[in-house]
This record gives structure tokens, sequence and C-alpha cells, in this order.
């Protein structure tokens, strides 16, 4: 889209601005954009939307950089000057963010809780364990925060990844 200017919201027109880039990532996956014929006109020097690795990935593919936020190194964050304006129908029509407290987190506490029996949660903790065993030792704070959201899913949980990764539990604790 032209930067200022946002769809109507007729409703074919909605359609088809989900249906069309999703039928290009089905067909060519998600890189489909770094692909020449199907690269916006402007950004022939590479398309900046963080898609990156697996098929029809063409270009240098990002090298090193980070593409996720929040992230520790300075990568990507969110340009909140690219957020949709709301507009007037019956009532006032927005993209929102839901702020319930705990909802990122009631269902994963239900998993753990009431579906994962034993050996499950033992296979589970050992699983992220052993992925996070993979940050650097000096980035502590990295394994601490990503932590956090393990022990506000069940403190159980958090405290039992923590003791894998050799971390004080009481700094998960700090600053929640």
């Amino acid at each position: 889209m032209v930067p200022g200017i946002e769809p109507s919201p007729d409703k074919m027109l909605q359609g088809r601005l989900f249906s069309y880039p999703d039928t290009h990532r089905h067909r060519l996956g998600v890189n489909y954009q770094q692909i020449p014929v199907n690269c916006p006109y402007r950004t022939r020097g590479g398309v900046t939307n963080y898609h990156r690795d697996g098929f029809m990935a063409v270009n240098s593919n990002g090298g090193s950089t980070v593409n996720y936020e929040p992230n520790s190194f300075h990568g990507p964050k969110e340009d909140l000057r690219q957020k949709e304006h709301a507009f007037e129908l019956k009532g006032v029509a927005s993209k929102y963010r839901y702020t319930h407290p705990n909802d990122d987190f009631v269902q994963p506490k239900t998993l753990y809780e009431k579906v994962f029996d034993g050996p499950q949660k033992q296979r589970f903790i050992h699983n992220v364990v052993g992925s996070m065993k993979g940050v650097a030792p000096e980035r502590e704070d990295i394994k601490i925060r990503a932590n956090r959201l393990w022990y506000r899913v069940h403190p159980e949980l958090g405290t039992k990844i923590a003791q894998g990764l050799g971390i004080d539990v009481t700094k998960i604790k700090s600053n929640m």
C-alpha cells in the first residue's frame, strides 16, 4: 500500500487484500516477494518484511540479523506510524490489542495442568531446556526473560526449566 493511503471498508476489497497474498504464500512460499517479478517496484533492492528462510528465498536471506521483536540485538521494532487508522461505521472499527491480563497464558496453563501427564511434562521440560541451552552463556538475561514466560504459564514449569538451565529461580521471580 502507498504510505498514507489505506483500503476502504469495501467487503470485496477486504477479502481480496487477504486472499491474494495468502494465495501467493500458499503457492510460492513466505518469500514470494523476494522473487523479482513479484517484488514491489520501488523495493527491488529488497523487501523489508522480515520473512526469511524456507522455500523461494532468493536473496541474501538477512544473514545473521534477527527478524523478530522483541529482541536483544537491536533488530526490528514496530513502526506505529504504519498502524491503520480507525474509521467510523456503526461505532468505531480498528485493530486493537486484547488486554485481558492472563489471556496469553490460559491455554498453555490448561495444556500443562490438565492435558499433559507426568512423563509428557518431563519430555516437554527436557525439550525446552535442551533448546535453550544453546543460548550463549554470557546471555543469561535472555534465558531469564524467556523463562519468565514459562513461569507465568505455570510456576512449577518455570521453576523446573530454570533448574534445568542452572538459573536461580529468584531471578525469574524478580521484575515480573
